[in-house]
């Protein structure tokens, strides 16, 4: 029922990602200028959390007719779909923050996703019973790791940010 029911979240990360393709040669452009970087960044984040938003909308409005209907994906759970869904939009966000987090100077950033994983691998391993409860911390997880690699991301970009900033007289 899990895997039936998250197909298509996983259809909306995967039809964001040459969003993603082309934000890495901008920012690899535009070099050490920061106008440029934060531009295709802030141009990236929107069009994947729009994108990814509109995917989500979709599967929850067509839920019924997806799930368990004569032409739909056999053994998915409208439950399980909606709240998969959710995780979409962070997941795409999230593969974003990571390319442009390639572009810092430091590394420290990459310590993030491994924690998160091992993190949700011990909670769910430990607590979770029930595909519907796995599909719930999952999509917790998702957001909550956004909210965390994001402001990481964006403090080192920021801190770059000042670095590079030219002195005005």
């Amino acid at each position: 029922m899990y895997s039936a029911s998250s197909i298509l979240p996983k259809a909306i990360v995967t039809a964001t990602l040459p969003i993603t393709q082309v934000m890495l040669p901008v920012m690899s452009v535009a070099g050490a200028e920061w106008q440029p970087r934060r531009n295709a960044l802030l141009k990236a984040l929107g069009l994947c959390s729009s994108l990814s938003a509109l995917g989500v909308a979709v599967l929850m409005a067509g839920s019924e007719l997806i799930c368990n209907d004569r032409f739909g994906i056999r053994f998915c759970s409208t439950g399980l779909l909606a709240t998969l869904a959710l995780s979409a939009i962070p997941l795409a966000l999230l593969r974003v923050l990571i390319v442009a987090g390639l572009a810092l100077p430091t590394q420290h950033h990459v310590i993030f996703p491994g924690l998160a994983v091992l993190a949700f691998t011990v909670i769910s391993l430990a607590w979770i019973r029930t595909p519907d409860g796995l599909a719930f911390v999952y999509t917790g997880f998702c957001w909550l790791f956004l909210m965390i690699y994001g402001a990481v991301t964006m403090n080192g970009l920021r801190e770059e940010a000042t670095v590079h900033k030219p002195l005005v007289p």
